[in-house]
């Protein structure tokens, strides 16, 4: 997919963002990207996630749930909220509907109060290896509490559109934040550079994705 100037000044970038976007960028989204996010993810994931209509959004936060899912239940193979969370997202972009995003509305309550407790376990824990698990499942399932969001909180035609955008926006971004450090965390008895090349793995592969999603349209 290709970028230009006045697409990015349109999006209204920070003025660290732009600047560093003229000097580095190219209109090559992907490979702007892949850069980008070497030293910025957080960039990285807010020009995708600009990028896109709020049903793309949601796409790359069901997408980024779904990468976290696997790690989650792996160790907490009987909780099934988080992946509650991922399906009633799934079910606003199959049929948007007030039923479908209370569900996910509710769905999304759960998995964050799910990822709020393990996160403040992970915390309290005194040895490393359970801090790790609690870490990894926070992350995991606050990914799924985020793309059930963003489908719930959807663009609308009404005056609150834009702010409604910006929610879905933001929910998208937090799902691949989340999905992300789940991947990092993951590696419990891995030394840091190992934890953070996870990390870079997994936000190439959420890149990636997005741009795919983004040429789809």
């Amino acid at each position: 997919m290709r970028i230009t100037r006045p697409m990015i000044t349109k999006l209204k970038p920070c003025t660290e963002g732009w600047q560093w976007y003229l000097k580095e960028g190219t209109s090559d989204l992907k490979a702007t990207l892949l850069h980008v996010n070497k030293a910025h993810p957080n960039w990285a994931r807010w020009l995708y996630t600009r990028l896109m209509t709020p049903d793309q959004c949601r796409r790359i936060a069901i997408y980024a749930a779904e990468q976290a899912l696997p790690i989650f239940e792996k160790a907490y193979p009987q909780d099934d909220r988080p992946r509650k969370a991922i399906a009633a997202a799934k079910a606003v972009l199959a049929n948007d509907t007030p039923e479908t995003r209370k569900a996910a509305r509710r769905a999304s309550y759960a998995a964050a109060a799910y990822a709020a407790s393990y996160a403040a376990a992970a915390y309290a824990a005194a040895r490393r290896a359970s801090y790790a698990a609690a870490s990894y499942a926070a992350y995991a399932a606050y990914a799924a509490a985020s793309a059930a969001r963003a489908a719930y909180a959807y663009a609308s035609a009404d005056a609150d559109a834009d702010a409604d955008a910006d929610a879905v926006y933001a929910a998208s971004a937090r799902a691949a934040d989340a999905a992300s450090y789940a991947s990092a965390t993951y590696a419990a008895s891995a030394v840091e550079p190992a934890r953070l090349q996870r990390r870079r793995l997994m936000e190439r592969k959420l890149i990636r994705q997005a741009v795919k999603i983004l040429e789809a349209k």
